[in-house]
């Protein structure tokens, strides 16, 4: 059995490149292994205790984020490309640990089938109300949120790309979801000199859910049953130095449904480049992002897609 100096010793004498593959690798063990899609913000955390100038004023930080990326892979070419924007709004802080914030979000995602190779096909909005309450070793995140999915320019076109659109063909797909939600999170654990570890666990329970299809063929899978979710997610950072890092991240969402037999998964994988300026933060990413319902017709199907892409936003946007 190694004594405590030893160990000391051996992993003091490790590499930062090796240790940061070793935590890479972890947090990919857990996307693998941990136990509703349309969370706009599904792919990154947000820490309003990034500023503490704020105590006793009202909308007195605000932040921006802008993602856009090209998807690979999925079915149909239904998230050939996808866009979101988010923007954050401090509404008050009541004190250094207490701070109520409103979030509104938007996604946007688009199959290829039309003479530009860009055909905006669904929208996705996300307005969020929570209050976060901050300890020594983490964050507490509880609110309630309105989701919705609403299709855009819904004539089916049968995969021509010469623009001509058959209007007997016309599908859509209406989901919506409201629900309060409580989140935990560890913004920052140093596990090694400039190698930092996030966690995240989020639980929502869907007191209302909406799926409205047409043409209608089935319930089969409808998130009008649909009760809950539980989401896991870890992230590693290694700081290069002041400005350049390199990232890996990794979530998994269970959704839950009225029939207890129906258990399905929607997950991601996420590693890139780091680039920290003095008002913003930049990461370009390449991921692998799993649906168990992509929400692009009106029969539910899986997909999944290989993403690589750019995003951009203030420092509240959790990095």
């Amino acid at each position: 059995m190694l004594n405590l100096p030893y160990t000391y010793t051996f992993y003091s004498s490790m590499s930062k490149f090796s240790l940061f593959v070793q935590c890479f690798v972890a947090a990919f063990f857990l996307y693998f292994t941990s136990t509703a899609q349309i969370l706009v913000s599904r792919n990154y955390l947000i820490n309003p205790f990034t500023d503490s100038s704020s105590v006793g004023k009202v909308f007195a930080n605000t932040g921006f984020l802008a993602e856009f990326s090209r998807g690979y892979g999925s079915t149909a070419d239904a998230h050939a490309w996808n866009a979101k924007i988010a923007g954050y709004f401090e509404v008050y802080r009541f004190n250094p640990n207490l701070s109520f914030v409103f979030v509104s979000a938007h996604e946007v995602t688009a199959d290829l089938y039309n003479n530009l190779y860009f055909n905006p096909k669904g929208a996705i909005w996300h307005e969020t109300f929570a209050l976060y309450y901050q300890r020594k070793k983490f964050v507490l995140e509880a609110g309630i949120t309105h989701r919705c999915r609403h299709n855009i320019d819904n004539a089916d076109t049968d995969g021509s790309l010469d623009g001509n659109i058959n209007f007997q063909n016309i599908t859509y797909r209406v989901l919506i979801v409201n629900a309060p939600y409580l989140q935990i999170f560890q913004p920052k654990i140093r596990l090694h000199n400039k190698v930092t570890l996030q966690l995240a666990l989020r639980g929502e329970y869907f007191w209302y859910s909406y799926d409205s299809r047409y043409p209608y063929i089935d319930d089969s899978q409808s998130w009008a049953t649909l009760r809950g979710a539980l989401q896991a997610q870890a992230g590693l950072t290694w700081q290069l130095n002041k400005t350049f890092g390199l990232y890996g991240k990794a979530w998994v969402q269970n959704m839950i449904f009225d029939n207890t037999k129906v258990f399905t998964q929607n997950a991601r994988c996420e590693t890139g480049l780091l680039i920290r300026g003095e008002k913003a933060h930049l990461q370009v990413f390449g991921s692998y992002e799993y649906f168990f319902d992509d929400y692009s017709r009106h029969i539910p199907r899986s997909s999944g897609v290989v993403f690589v892409g750019a995003r951009i936003g203030g420092k509240v946007f959790g990095w």
